[in-house]
């Protein structure tokens, strides 16, 4: 089963690019683990499915452990992370591999005919969206 991650548009630019290695999470699903599938989705204003991926490796830190070597692989400045953490004291690295773009992004609008409703922040894949996917790698 393929996860499904909501992710915005300068960052998808960049796993895209390869120059963003790791995605940076709060929260994660239980089904998230060592080489699971993704299938990564590029939010407002793209609104689309725009690429897969694998997780080659999951670590769950203390926002004291993330150093610069992490934010230059996540792609953003420790202010961000800063801002981004607080209130939080542990995080999720999701270390990717095999990122794969897809010929043809698939459109919310074309999504949607398979009641497929953007996740905020991650959402499991139906067997019609993962075949959908793999038709247009």
């Amino acid at each position: 089963m393929s996860i499904v991650l909501s992710i915005k548009p300068q960052f998808t630019n960049l796993i895209l690019e390869g120059k963003k290695t790791i995605e940076l999470r709060t929260k994660i699903g239980k089904k998230f683990s060592n080489n699971a599938d993704l299938i990564i989705y590029s939010s407002s204003p793209v609104k689309a499915i725009v690429a897969i991926a694998k997780v080659h490796k999951i670590q769950n830190l203390r926002k004291d452990q993330i150093t610069s070597d992490h934010f230059d692989k996540i792609c953003i400045s420790s202010a961000f992370f800063q801002d981004y953490m607080q209130g939080r004291e542990s995080c999720y690295l999701m270390e990717l591999k095999d990122v794969n773009k897809l010929t043809n992004p698939i459109a919310l609008s074309d999504l949607k005919k398979l009641n497929f409703t953007a996740p905020q922040s991650f959402c499991y894949a139906s067997e019609d969206l993962n075949l959908l996917v793999n038709s247009h790698l």
